[in-house]
């Protein structure tokens, strides 16, 4: 969880490093016991980072939020409360698809 946490600190101090974010969800899913959530998450990762270069640069509303959504997500960890995991999980992921939703349209 700390370093969860500290991941979600440096996202805020930083312009969205990729690479940042990326490191959140390998810690996020390492003590999953499965090896194929790691490749899972990695080609996810691939597949993102390709299309992040053709979106905008995300400003400090956008910072905020997906700052606000990695947080909710420990948060419920922290609690032990799957349903609102899940529910971060799925607000995450709905602002990405919104971003890269974005991009397609220009």
């Amino acid at each position: 969880m700390d370093s969860l946490d500290a991941l979600c600190a440096a996202m805020g101090e930083t312009e969205l490093d990729p690479e940042t974010d990326r490191e959140f969800h390998r810690v996020l899913y390492s003590r999953v016991d499965n090896p194929l959530i790691g490749q899972l998450v990695d080609v996810f990762w691939d597949a993102y980072r390709t299309a992040h270069e053709v979106l905008s640069a995300p400003g400090e509303t956008e910072k905020a939020e997906t700052v606000r959504l990695h947080a909710a997500i420990v948060d419920a960890l922290r609690a032990g409360d799957a349903a609102a995991a899940r529910d971060a999980m799925t607000a995450h992921f709905a602002e990405i698809n919104h971003r890269l939703g974005c991009a397609r349209e220009r």
